[in-house]
This record gives C-alpha cells, structure tokens and sequence, in this order.
C-alpha cells in the first residue's frame, strides 16, 4: 500500500525521469509500484530497496549516483539491463553539475602500477568466465556477423598484425601487453620475435604460461615491467599498444609517444588501439565513476589529440579507422556472458565487484552504440625522409581467410603473397 511518504518519493522521480524516452517501471521498497518516463508497458524495473537510496538519488540524479547505488545492491534492475543504462544515459547532461571529481591524475609508475593491480589482478580466474579462451580483453573485430567471440577475437589479432605488416623475423614490441593474445598469435602465425610488457603480475604469470604451452619460448616473451623501464638499444621494427592509452594519461603524453619513436626503428610502424571520445576528457558523472569504481586514473582522448600528440613525437599518421560497433557488441556480449555466471562471479569476487563489472560493461555497450564514446586504431611510422611505407592498405584486406607474406621491395612498397590461411 502506498504511503505519503512513498508517494511523495513516486512522483520526485517521476520528475526526475521526464527527460528518459523509454516507460521505466518503478518499485519502492514498501512495494509500492509507478511507471515513469515515456508512457507505455516498461521494459524493465528499477527497484530501490530503501527510502535512504531513494533520497541520495533525489539529491542528485546523476549516473554516477546510480551507478553507486547499484553496485552497492541499494538499487537493482529486473528486465533489460541494457535498456536500463541507455534510459539512464539521458540524464548525462542535466543541470545538477559535475559530481565531486577525483584528484587530478598524475602520471607515475607507483599510481600506473596500482591502478593497473586494481583491476587487472583482480582475478585470474574472474575474466575467464566471460572473456574468449585468449582472454583478449580488448575490442573484437566483427568481421563476419555470425562470428562469436573466439573467432572475433582471433579475427582482431590477425588484422592487428596486417596493419603492422609483420614479417617473420621481426621484432614486435606489444606495450601493455594483456594476458599475451597477440604476443603468441603474432609469434605463432607470422615468425616474428614478440615481446610484450604489462604491469600486472597476475596477467604476466598468465602469459607467460600460455607461451609455454603454445611451445614458443624461443621468440616469445612478456615482463612484468614498465614500459617506462624500455630503453637502451632496444628497437623494434614494429610496436603495438592495444587497448593502453587509456591508462598513460594526457600530461604523458609527450614523454610516452617520444618513447615510442625511440624504440621504433626507421620505417618502424605503430599501431595504437584505444577508447575516444569525442568530448576529449569532458567531466561527465560516467567518467567519474568510471575513474573512482573501474579504472582509477583512466583518461580518454579524443582522437584529434591523439593524432596531435603521435604527430608531435614525428609520427607520421597513416590509417585512422573507427571500431566502435564492434565495441558495442563486444562489451555487451561480455556482460551477457558475466551475467550468465552471475554465482561463479560472486564467488570469485565479491556481489559488490560482480556488479560493478556488469554495470560498467553494460553502460559501455550503450555508450559505444549511442556513439558517446568509440574505438580507434590509429596506424603511424617512424618515417625516414623520402619514404612512404605502406604504400596501399591492399596488403592489410587481402582475401577473407589469407595471411599474406611480406617481404620490402626495392621501391619502398610493400608486395604480398598468399602465405597460409588464417587459423582458427
């Protein structure tokens, strides 16, 4: 039975939605039942089990605050999930201000490493209930509609390696390096010598078994180091960072691009992989909760700045593409699938943790489908003067199951022969 005070709670939040185009059901704690938004059945419930939660997101209603309430079970979702984050999204832009924001982010090995410990050791075992079996823990390449995760993922390590024009015999660099996907698929598929750093030890032990299973110890590696710690008479004809730049930090960027092109060697290509967004770092309650619940210190640049600061360090931009459909399904298809193994997740992690990973994954489905945020692979050389290196993205699209092989003829171009065919 609706009391005053839940009414007076109803009708607050109804205000508060009017802005949401989808009907959002209502259930107070009380049991007390409301519809709000656009009118009509609502796809899914918001259900607030308190009169303590109702008020902090009365006071502001922000997704930060949401998102707060949610992952401490004083709010849930019954229904679509996916439905609830892009309702929610509507009120990213309301008059109630930017939440109290974290510390400025100063870049430094000690924070780099502990905010990469925070949520990269978090568990084993944890990502593997709803990563693919090579744990790759960035963005899928969707190639083929029906393809499901496993082959999504080895189709984005395999075009990862094209854009780089791998030969065998090469030196690849991988900065942050993950549980080592591209190191072995790289190492494996095209001959090269692969080497791979990432701050987190839990991640470095994983790979560094993988190598040893896959029976590649002879030209595969990965550190646990910094990639700071990279110097010396190191040099790579290649270098990759898949999914790191958006733990570097803008006030680093100078330092980390100079870097890049000191490791590289002349005609050496980069390939930078990584979140953009088009505001280039705005404050949003998203961000914040992002950088106080999921990825302290996290920044994500727009991709103009990112081009700015690889052409700065003299690197040459060579191909801009945008992944961000593919991102849209590949984290909702993460959070399907960590969902689906809600208890081995709980287990693992804790209920708080559990749904801080499936809100996170959830909201950023919505965002890259709405286009708030996207996905760029930005490809750059280290260019000597005179050359131009690729000459055609021909090489990097060749055939639908084909690998070509390459070697550098005399005119600076680059020629491809059918080598073998992708594997699985």
């Amino acid at each position: 039975m609706r009391t005053r005070s839940s009414g007076l709670v109803v009708r607050a939040l109804q205000r508060a939605l009017r802005a949401v185009d989808t009907p959002v059901a209502l259930r107070l704690w009380d049991g007390t039942t409301a519809t709000a938004g656009a009118p009509g059945p609502g796809a899914f419930t918001i259900v607030l089990r308190s009169a303590a939660a109702c008020r902090r997101l009365l006071l502001r209603p922000t997704a930060l605050a949401f998102g707060e309430a949610f992952i401490a079970g004083a709010v849930d979702v019954e229904g679509d999930l996916f439905a609830a984050m892009r309702a929610l999204h509507a009120l990213r832009d309301r008059p109630w201000g930017v939440p109290a924001w974290p510390r400025p982010w100063r870049p430094s090995a000690r924070r780099g490493a502990q905010a990469i410990a925070y949520h990269y050791d978090l568990s084993n075992a944890f990502y593997e209930l709803f990563l693919d079996r090579r744990l790759v823990y960035t963005c899928a390449y969707y190639r083929d509609p029906d393809a499901d995760l496993d082959q999504a993922q080895a189709d984005k390590l395999d075009l990862v390696c094209r854009k780089l024009h791998l030969a065998p015999g090469e030196r690849l660099l991988d900065l942050g390096c993950g549980w080592g996907a591209l190191v072995v698929w790289a190492a494996a598929h095209y001959g090269v010598r692969a080497h791979g750093v990432t701050l987190s030890a839990a991640q470095a032990a994983w790979a560094q078994t993988a190598i040893r299973r896959a029976g590649l110890s002879d030209r595969a590696r990965v550190e646990h180091a910094d990639y700071r710690s990279l110097g010396g008479a190191a040099r790579f004809e290649k270098i990759a960072a898949v999914g790191l730049i958006e733990h570097v930090g803008f006030a680093a960027y100078p330092a980390y691009f100079a870097q890049v092109h000191e490791l590289l060697v002349p005609d050496g290509i980069f390939l930078n992989h990584g979140i953009t967004n088009r505001h280039g770092g705005r404050r949003t309650s998203e961000s914040a909760f992002l950088q106080r619940h999921v990825f302290p210190g996290a920044q994500i640049p727009s991709v103009t700045h990112l081009q700015h600061a690889m052409e700065a360090a003299d690197l040459e931009v060579l191909d801009v593409e945008n992944w961000r459909p593919h991102y849209a399904r590949t984290t909702r298809t993460w959070a399907e699938r960590l969902h689906a193994r809600r208890s081995e997740a709980v287990a693992l992690v804790g209920e708080r943790t559990y749904r801080t990973w499936l809100g996170y994954l959830a909201a950023a489905s919505v965002a890259f489908e709405a286009g708030w945020i996207a996905l760029h692979q930005i490809v750059g050389v280290r260019r000597r003067a005179g050359t131009m290196v690729p000459w055609t993205r021909e090489a990097v699209y060749t055939g639908a199951a084909e690998v070509p092989a390459r070697r550098r003829p005399a005119n600076g171009g680059w020629r491809g022969a059918s080598r073998h065919r992708q594997p699985p």
